[in-house]
């Protein structure tokens, strides 16, 4: 088992002193993200973790560097669906199938958004609130079932409807240091309990980890730039930011910024300047994008 402050260097220690100065012309955007994000750097499969650090700690590989084995491939298309699109009743659907791979925001938040996701969804991205249910659900269920045997396995629990989807990656793509609350659970035993229940229930998706948190790498992308957000990017710019290390053509469905509360974890409404994101930043970053043809902004879906 690798030693586990290993990951406390994420962010510290993977950026050489004055590597990231000099100002890049936007339209290099995409040259950039190629040098910072690819499915084999963000998108390791769970199941070869420790394999992974011990063989990037042996070579003295920089953490930003390290890769792994991953489910992701190369594609042609690919639509990244924002939270908007999620509950737009089902309208983007339709626009959303063409594409050749298929980007979700989070786990859907109640059964009425299952239908979307089960349509088609490739990736799925999750925080760690979600990575912390999940786990919760395990636990759970395991207790119920050591109780009673016979107990119903397919209760309505977020466990159970994980079942349910067509996705094929589940993608956690924050950080490792260790869990605040509670007993001060590593996050990484979260997701090794995630992975072997998976494969234990014959969920036929695979969980993936990013060697840096995607939070991180993003914030350091944008400096390139000369761009920096004074919140944490959302999960919907940094799905886009992931999408374009893999896909030739991006197209962003239902983005956030309507001011409506499409926040997963709906801690509390989201407004243009509230604590969690800077919208109008993401807004007119994500338009300079799009202007230049590195993304799709398709927005909201209409009635057909």
């Amino acid at each position: 088992m690798v030693v586990r402050q290993t990951w406390c260097l994420c962010g510290r220690l993977n950026r050489p002193m004055g590597m990231f100065n000099a100002v890049v012309p936007f339209s290099d955007f995409r040259s950039v993200i190629s040098k910072h994000l690819g499915p084999s750097r963000n998108f390791i499969d769970f199941s070869y973790y420790d394999d992974t650090l011990a063989r990037c700690e042996e070579e003295s590989t920089l953490l930003s560097l390290c890769e792994g084995p991953t489910p992701i491939g190369r594609y042609r298309s690919c639509a990244v669906v924002g939270h908007g699109a999620t509950f737009s009743k089902g309208r983007c659907e339709g626009a959303i199938s063409k594409h050749d791979f298929v980007i979700r925001c989070n786990l859907p938040l109640n059964d009425e958004h299952y239908t979307n996701y089960r349509q088609q969804t490739n990736l799925t991205i999750v925080d760690f609130e979600t990575l912390r249910k999940l786990d919760e659900s395990i636990l759970l269920r395991n207790k119920r079932t050591k109780r009673n045997p016979l107990a119903d396995l397919n209760s309505p629990s977020l466990l159970s409807k994980l079942q349910k989807l067509q996705t094929l990656v589940i993608a956690y793509m924050g950080d490792f240091e260790p869990y605040a609350f509670g007993a001060g659970k590593a996050k990484d035993e979260m997701c090794s309990n995630i992975n072997d229940d998976m494969k234990a229930q014959n969920i036929r998706a695979t969980l993936t980890f990013s060697v840096e948190p995607l939070r991180d790498i993003s914030r350091r992308i944008l400096r390139r730039f000369n761009i920096r957000l004074q919140e944490p990017p959302s999960a919907a710019l940094m799905s886009v930011l992931l999408a374009l290390s893999f896909c030739d053509s991006v197209s962003l469905y239902g983005n956030t910024t309507s001011g409506k509360d499409f926040h997963y974890n709906q801690v509390k409404p989201l407004h243009f300047r509230n604590r969690q994101y800077t919208v109008e930043d993401e807004s007119h970053l994500l338009q300079r994008l799009h202007n230049q043809g590195d993304i799709k902004l398709l927005g909201f879906c209409k009635d057909s």
